[in-house]
């Protein structure tokens, strides 16, 4: 009786779990694993600082982990960007957008690889609970966003962008 009650206490917790959308996918779990270790790791670091096309940017090289600042010229539109890798393969970009109209308030874009290749990538924006979001306007005209950085072009901008940092 004892060994039912758990069998059936597990198929109803994991259940709710799969029902509520707490499944996970496991190399994504891994690879924030992994960064997170990096984040939280003190390393020696080399800042290097470059135009690239009409982009400044200023990049802070670590072992395995790089955090660049891009500042473009003529939008004004600011990303913040880490890199991080096992070796030279890329395992994962953070890619981090400050909006122009409010302080706290950012676009975010993770982009995860396996062997290089691109096998996940995960939207989302920070918002404020109290503010109201009106419907005649997007997330871009609501928290001035730059609409030109959108997921298409972040995806090749990010790998031009490393290639750029690991040949310098």
């Amino acid at each position: 009786m004892r060994k039912a009650s758990i069998i059936i206490l597990s198929l109803l917790l994991f259940s709710q779990t799969y029902l509520f959308g707490q499944e996970t996918n496991a190399r994504r779990k891994a690879i924030d694993t992994y960064a997170y270790q990096l984040d939280t790791t003190k390393s020696s670091t080399d800042t290097i600082t470059f135009l690239f096309d009409t982009i400044q940017v200023k990049a802070q090289v670590q072992n395995n982990r790089i955090s660049a600042t891009c500042l473009f010229k003529q939008s004004k539109s600011l990303l913040t960007i880490n890199f991080y890798s096992r070796g030279n393969i890329l395992v994962s970009v953070k890619v981090r957008e400050q909006s122009p109209h409010m302080s706290d308030m950012f676009s975010n874009s993770s982009f995860y690889y396996d062997k290089g290749q691109l096998f996940d990538v995960e939207y989302f924006y920070t918002v404020r609970p109290c503010m109201a979001i009106p419907m005649d306007k997007s997330i871009y005209e609501q928290y001035g966003y730059n609409p030109n950085l959108n997921a298409d072009f972040l995806k090749q901008f990010v790998l031009r962008l490393y290639g750029k940092i690991k040949s310098m």
